[in-house]
C-alpha cells in the first residue's frame, strides 16, 4: 500500500486512525485488503462479497445467475469455472483467509435495493 504508507509519512494521515470502505465491487475490495494488511483499524464493506463460490452461483430477484458472468468473463476475470480452477476461486475469496487480518474492526450494512450482493457473504466473513 505505497500510497498510504506516503501519506503516513507526509503526516497528511494518522496510522492509528486509517479506514477503508467500498461498495459492492469495491466491499470484496475491502474484505481482501482486510485479509491482506493490517494498515486499516476500520473497514466497512458495503454489499460486498467474501466468497466466490457462493457468488458464483447465486441468483438475483428474477432469476438470473448475475454471478456466473459476472466470474468467468465481467468484473472478476476469473476466466474458467469453479470446478475448472478451484484453486482460483479460493485463492480469490477473502472467506478462506479469515485467520489473517482479524484485528481490523469490520462492518458489512447491505442496501436494500442492491440486490446483487448477498449479506450472507460478507456476515460469513464477520463470523469468522
Amino acid at each position: 500500500m505505497p500510497g498510504v504508507e506516503q501519506l503516513i509519512a507526509q503526516r497528511v494521515a494518522d496510522r492509528e486512525k486509517i479506514g477503508v470502505w467500498g461498495h459492492s465491487y469495491g466491499g470484496y475490495c475491502v474484505l481482501a485488503l482486510v485479509v491482506q494488511t493490517q494498515l486499516f483499524k476500520a473497514a466497512v464493506s458495503d454489499s460486498g462479497y467474501s466468497d466466490m463460490f457462493s457468488m458464483y452461483g447465486e441468483l438475483d430477484e428474477e432469476g438470473g445467475s448475475f454471478g456466473l458472468s459476472l466470474a468467468e468473463t465481467g468484473q472478476l476475470k476469473m476466466g474458467k469455472t469453479p470446478w475448472e480452477d478451484r484453486t482460483r476461486y479460493i485463492e480469490n475469496s477473502p472467506f478462506f483467509f479469515l485467520d489473517r487480518g482479524q484485528d481490523t474492526d469490520h462492518a458489512c450494512p447491505r442496501r436494500e435495493r442492491h440486490s446483487r450482493a448477498s449479506i450472507c457473504s460478507c456476515r460469513n466473513f464477520s463470523s469468522g
